[in-house]
């Protein structure tokens, strides 16, 4: 097993990661402790490993485990053993609980399951988590199983990420994705054979979608994902804290040609937006009607990579992204941005002499003023670089006008950029 605070594979420190951030997201890592549910199978193994990384490595929380010896095969006494073994080269302070119980009684896995939680919640310190191995096809399998049972659509969208002391950070992966982290941490696992037993519910879903669903429909697991994370949304059950940061976030429409979100603290990151980044793409469209979830997934993350776009969508649409503005426009709304780049550049010609402009006006042109659109740009003499650099290159949207910018001397910068700093030595042609 490789060293904690060395890990060399690129794609493990990818996944770990991707699991720190979907832990901070979801509120998993504000507390003292995290107790795994540790059973010696491969998610439970990778989720043990993965903790103990972000302990280490993260400041995160204190890692504890806690295994049930369930008492229904001879290999039990073998899987406490590992356990034991695991969590000492780990240094992890393991609790066993030993049960005794029957494979042949009825309604079995129930019975097992309110065993198994009775143990972890009476062996959970007060300020403590339980961290279970669930993940994104257990999900899916509970959800397909739950809607042949019941009509209840809270029901069907799974496995909660978060319930009450109970976590499940590997929500965030598939199968396919933990075992594939488990093999480039040249990590060791043990097999449940009860887990082939199609007598059991879980067994039987898993196995048609194994051998059926997936194999016919491969993009299942992606569906179900995006689906349920908007139903859970429209249900207000969704475990992301999303309400805060899209509170931050205003629409502004110009001529029905174009669309803007704005961060009004200029910083906020635009992830709780893809229903409204979706139907303003639809409402742009030519086609009038929907887009794929990877490209708005896309769209999102393109500032963060430090990319302005253009992103096309379908129906001819197209992205772009400042500082703390997303931005759509149509084909239509290109062609009035050719007028407005001329018109623009006949104002520079034409300047007179730069002056301060109020921070309370600078807002209102940005947040609320109708004529006042994205790039948001703002024009002034050259000594502004001494507060706050220009931009260095051309505006997509606006290319003659920077263009002329960047030959004569003319200081420009976005709107949302200027009201992030102390812009009170600026001054602007207006």
């Amino acid at each position: 097993m490789k060293a904690l605070d060395s890990v060399q594979s690129k794609y493990a420190r990818d996944v770990f990661e991707h699991v720190y951030k979907f832990m901070n997201s979801v509120g998993h890592l504000s507390t003292d402790s995290i107790t795994v549910a540790l059973s010696g199978g491969v998610d439970s193994v990778s989720l043990l490993y993965l903790l103990k990384w972000i302990e280490i490595n993260k400041n995160g929380p204190r890692i504890f485990a806690h295994h049930i010896n369930h008492g229904t095969r001879e290999k039990n006494t073998q899987e406490q053993k590992f356990c034991e073994s695991l969590c000492k080269s780990l240094s992890i302070n393991l609790k066993v609980s030993k049960l005794n119980l029957d494979l042949r009684t009825s309604d079995f896995e129930n019975s097992a399951r309110k065993l198994r939680y009775q143990e972890f919640k009476n062996g959970l310190s007060e300020k403590s988590l339980m961290a279970l191995g669930h993940h994104v096809d257990d999900s899916f399998e509970w959800s397909l199983m739950q809607q042949l049972r019941s009509s209840n659509l809270r029901s069907t969208l799974g496995i909660p990420v978060s319930n009450g002391s109970y976590i499940r950070p590997l929500m965030c992966l598939t199968k396919f994705q933990i075992t594939k982290l488990a093999k480039a941490l040249s990590l060791t696992w043990l097999e449940d054979p009860s887990n082939n037993d199609a007598r059991f519910d879980r067994n039987f879903i898993r196995e048609v979608t194994k051998r059926k669903l997936s194999k016919r429909y491969p993009q299942l697991l992606k569906h179900y994902v995006n689906r349920s994370n908007e139903l859970a949304k429209f249900l207000t059950v969704s475990a992301f804290k999303e309400s805060r940061s899209s509170e931050k976030i205003l629409k502004k429409s110009w001529k029905g040609l174009a669309i803007c979100f704005i961060s009004t603290d200029y910083k906020s990151n635009f992830h709780s937006l893809n229903s409204a980044i979706h139907e303003g793409i639809c409402s742009l469209s030519e086609r009038g009607r929907g887009t794929l979830h990877k490209q708005i997934s896309k769209f999102i993350l393109m500032g963060e990579n430090g990319k302005s776009g253009p992103l096309e969508f379908s129906g001819g649409v197209y992205g772009y992204h400042s500082k703390g503005c997303l931005f759509l426009v149509n084909r239509e709304g290109l062609r009035e941005f050719e007028l407005l780049d001329e018109l623009t550049l006949n104002f520079l010609r034409s300047r007179q002499a730069a002056s301060q402009i109020p921070v309370s006006d600078l807002k209102n042109k940005l947040f609320y003023e109708a004529k006042s659109f994205w790039p948001f740009l703002m024009f002034g003499p050259l000594e502004n670089e001494a507060s706050l650099k220009s931009l260095r290159s051309q505006n997509p949207l606006m290319p003659r006008t920077t263009k002329y910018c960047l030959e004569n001397g003319i200081w420009f910068q976005n709107l949302s950029k200027i009201l992030d700093i102390s812009h009170k030595k600026l001054e602007f042609y207006v």
